[in-house]
């Protein structure tokens, strides 16, 4: 019989031989969409969900950006990455200290700085525009709380967004804005 972990785990051990690090001792952290693993060497791998390789790229180029400003951002590892096989995608990063959320005054000024930086062409390229619009029709479709009514007016209205927001000029004044903002001191 084999569990969950196991495909993961045989995944993560091509994937770390690849990077040149080893899997053995890897324990999970989270098994879902994406896999958190971490490796005995204070090292988090992140196996990402298929078709996601534009984007495990884009976090590193973005990250290894934000280390060069002196921006506090989850380190990767210093190594040629991401990596890539049997159709998925890693990253490898430093595990953060021990630590614990802070509050909305923590992370206002951090945001506010984020959002200051002066965005390099050749991350900015990588960057692209925000698209506030990703996988949400998909995820009103797969909402099983919703029903026919709502889910018809939620599609409704985001066609209608979209809509709008392919109408906005987005080429001037090209600055970063943030996913999931979760502080940590």
């Amino acid at each position: 019989m084999t569990t969950h972990t196991e495909p993961s785990r045989a995944l993560l051990h091509e994937l770390t031989a690849q990077a040149g690090l080893s899997a053995t001792g890897a324990r999970p952290i989270r098994l879902a969409e994406n896999a958190l693993w971490r490796l005995p060497e204070g090292i988090v791998v992140r196996i990402a969900r298929p078709g996601q390789e534009h984007a495990a790229a884009r976090e590193i180029t973005v990250t290894r950006w934000l280390t060069t400003v002196g921006f506090p951002a989850v380190r990767p590892l210093a190594i040629d990455q991401p990596v890539h096989a049997a159709g998925r995608t890693a990253t490898f990063w430093h595990e953060l200290p021990p630590h614990h959320h802070g509050t909305t005054s923590d992370l206002a000024p951090l945001l506010r700085r984020l959002h200051d930086l002066p965005v390099p062409p050749d991350v900015a390229q990588v960057l692209g525009h925000t698209d506030p619009f990703v996988r949400l029709t998909e995820r009103i479709n797969a909402a099983p709380h919703l029903d026919q009514t709502a889910r018809g007016f939620l599609l409704e209205r985001a066609t209608d967004l979209r809509a709008q927001w392919d109408t906005l000029d987005l080429s001037t004044d090209t600055r970063t804005v943030h996913g999931d903002a979760c502080p940590f001191h």
